[in-house]
């Protein structure tokens, strides 16, 4: 066995990566209430939690919503795209009451519906307020009372 000598030896390696690009983000935007929070979690339906999901990204300012056989299409596809399981028209018109029974949707006329803005509302908290005010000055529907007040 020859002789070996040991001999000390420090290496530094210094690596930057640098990375320059774009970041889309979505702005549109929809604010969701504690009330909500609590009555989500007396919806027995997970269609009916899928398909609210689905609705906050189809009203508009005033939370309107239009909802037949088509959007129904649409909403399969919405869920097929996101890797989940498509529903027949009767499992999702039955989802779509259950939000009505829960007042979490309510229902203007055949095909029109809104979101409760007492839950969600996607405009400015002025505008929302103010729509609560004709809600309950026309007293159109029985809304669940939530505390609304200026910030």
């Amino acid at each position: 066995m020859g002789r070996t000598r040991r001999i000390y030896f420090e290496t530094e390696r210094t690596t930057i990566t640098r990375t320059k690009g774009w970041v889309e983000i979505d702005l549109d935007y929809t604010q969701f209430y504690d009330s909500l929070g609590k009555t989500i979690c007396t919806i027995d339906s997970m269609l009916a939690v899928k398909l609210l999901c689905w609705l906050f990204t189809q009203i508009n300012e005033s939370n309107m919503f239009t909802f037949n056989d088509l959007k129904i299409d649409e909403f399969n596809r919405w869920l097929k795209d996101n890797k989940s399981k498509v529903y027949n028209k009767r499992s999702v018109y039955v989802a779509l009451k259950e939000l009505i029974t829960k007042k979490i949707v309510l229902k203007w006329s055949n095909g029109s519906y809104q979101l409760n803005p007492i839950f969600i509302w996607s405009d400015t908290i002025e505008n929302r307020i103010k729509h609560l005010e004709q809600l309950g000055r026309y007293n159109e529907f029985e809304l669940i009372e939530e505390n609304v007040t200026r910030q």
